[in-house]
């Protein structure tokens, strides 16, 4: 939730920079009794109708519109009015029976009082209102007054407060007032720049899957040196076909908020470039209002239940498993949030890492337009990288210089395995250890028929021998079996112990 931008309290400043907003923020307590004297009201009221509801009387109270409209909607996500149903105002027998004669909410009693008048002379005078809705409420085993309030039930002035939730304390509305005020900001913007201290391997990663996530375009600065400890995030958005930003501004919003609350502290300053009311304007966004926002979207439910990762890599995953379990992937990994790598001063974190040996490939796999063509925009020259991209967006790629495999459904993963074996140069035959260390590494485990080939013994003997000192703590020989890791040993133990 975000304010509208009527009820966005804001200061603002003309400099060199441009138009600058200072989205309002309560910083002291000033505010803390009267908005216990709200949620005092807010608590008179419960169970009371809306038409009861005196929100002109808070208006005044708080002194300003801005603020009071904002606060009251703050305190809207306690107190919220719920439309009373037919069952809930009628016992059940009698609900009961009123269905049975199709009569199920007030639209249906509305119906059956203008058949009545239609009876007549096609309308009802207020002096033989009484008496008809007497005779149709005896009719149907109600009293007038029941049928009077049935009759309107579903007028939004009859809905009834009720609270959701604990009774807030007034120092949580300040907190959500402050956080919404900020968010409003970034749901109004065109761009957003973040930046970002910390481990930047793990920052980008995370920038990356959350903007796939959320389709945006982004970018990622490069560090100065290789002891630099900060990374500037770019995320744009995109107008709509009525010229709004609104539509990107809510993801990049969702976007930045759960980018804070995984990273806590890792925001150090923020730019917003904001168009509201058809003026382009500035937010600056210190330490301050970073922890204000990450502090408070840490807290937030999220009643989204989406993942940071599409439903195109998820299919890739699966699709390389099984291409593995058939023995086809030609010695090839691949890994998921694989490290970020620089490309003209500029860090790109792809979907996956394919290696094979010393040979590390980065996969990319836009899942959108959008991805898509910011993808197109960081590959400059000539990368060693593959992208697996859809038909319909090929065209976005036409101008960059790397090897594309493409699909019309879904991404055929022998022609990405032969893109893969194409990027990699010619090599010599590996040695007896090389080629163990290589099938070790994609299993875990190496058959002793496969052993007494790889190292060329002639019995169990020879390779106890010929392991002795390998890969010591990590790989573990059992006669007539194999080779080990500690996991796979531990797997096969407690096969082997079901099986007793």
């Amino acid at each position: 939730m975000s304010f509208t931008p009527a009820d966005f309290k804001y200061t603002s400043r003309t400099g060199e920079l441009g138009r600058q907003l200072y989205p309002h923020q309560l910083r002291d307590d000033r505010y803390l009794a009267a908005i216990d004297y709200a949620i005092g009201y807010y608590e008179q009221m419960l169970g009371r109708a809306r038409r009861e509801f005196e929100a002109a009387t808070l208006l005044e109270f708080f002194g300003d519109p801005k603020l009071a409209r904002g606060l009251v909607a703050c305190l809207s996500q306690t107190y919220r009015w719920h439309q009373p149903q037919l069952a809930e105002v009628l016992d059940q027998p009698t609900y009961a029976q009123l269905v049975e004669r199709g009569l199920r909410n007030s639209a249906d009693f509305r119906a059956l009082l203008y058949a009545h008048a239609n009876q007549t002379h096609g309308f009802i005078l207020p002096s033989e209102r009484w008496p008809a809705v007497s005779q149709l409420a005896a009719e149907l085993g109600l009293t007038p007054s029941q049928f009077e309030r049935v009759l309107y039930l579903d007028d939004e002035q009859e809905a009834l407060l009720v609270r959701s939730a604990e009774r807030p304390e007034p120092s949580a509305i300040v907190a959500l007032y402050n956080f919404h005020s900020l968010e409003t900001g970034l749901r109004n913007c065109r761009s957003l720049q973040l930046r970002l201290d910390g481990d930047i391997n793990a920052l980008a990663v995370s920038a990356h899957n959350l903007a796939q996530r959320y389709n945006l375009r982004y970018e990622l600065s490069e560090p100065e040196d290789c002891i630099a400890t900060f990374v500037t995030l770019t995320l744009h958005g995109a107008k709509d076909a009525l010229g709004n930003w609104t539509r990107t501004g809510r993801r990049i919003a969702r976007c930045a908020l759960r980018l804070l609350a995984a990273h806590p502290n890792a925001a150090s300053e923020g730019l917003i470039q904001v168009h509201m009311q058809g003026k382009n304007s500035l937010i600056k966004l210190a330490k301050r209002e970073l922890t204000v926002l990450g502090g408070t979207a840490r807290q937030q439910p999220d009643n989204l239940g989406d993942s940071w990762e599409t439903t195109l890599e998820q299919q890739f995953s699966q699709a390389w498993s099984r291409l593995v379990s058939k023995s086809q992937n030609a010695g090839w990994r691949i890994r998921r949030d694989p490290v970020p790598f620089s490309l003209a001063h500029r860090l790109l974190v792809p979907d996956f890492i394919a290696q094979r040996g010393s040979e590390r490939i980065p996969i990319f796999v836009p899942a959108t337009e959008a991805m898509a063509a910011s993808l197109a925009q960081r590959l400059v020259g000539q990368p060693k990288v593959l992208v697996v991209i859809a038909k319909s967006y090929q065209n976005l790629l036409r101008n960059c210089q790397v090897a594309k495999v493409m699909y019309q459904t879904t991404p055929d993963m022998l022609t990405v395995l032969a893109q893969l074996e194409q990027l990699t140069p010619a090599q010599a035959p590996l040695d007896r250890w090389s080629r163990l260390a290589l099938r070790f590494d994609q299993a875990g485990f190496v058959a002793e028929t496969e052993l007494l080939e790889i190292l060329e013994c002639r019995n169990p003997v020879e390779i106890s021998l010929a392991l002795r000192g390998w890969r010591e703590g990590t790989a573990q020989y059992v006669p007539n079996l194999g080779l080990f890791t500690p996991q796979k040993l531990r797997e096969l133990g407690s096969m082997l112990g079901k099986a007793a």
